[in-house]
């Protein structure tokens, strides 16, 4: 599995505060 780096970097704009 391999998520695409928008998809990463959105959850990380959501995980961080």
């Amino acid at each position: 599995m391999s998520p695409n780096p928008l998809k990463m970097r959105s959850v990380a704009s959501f995980m961080l505060p």
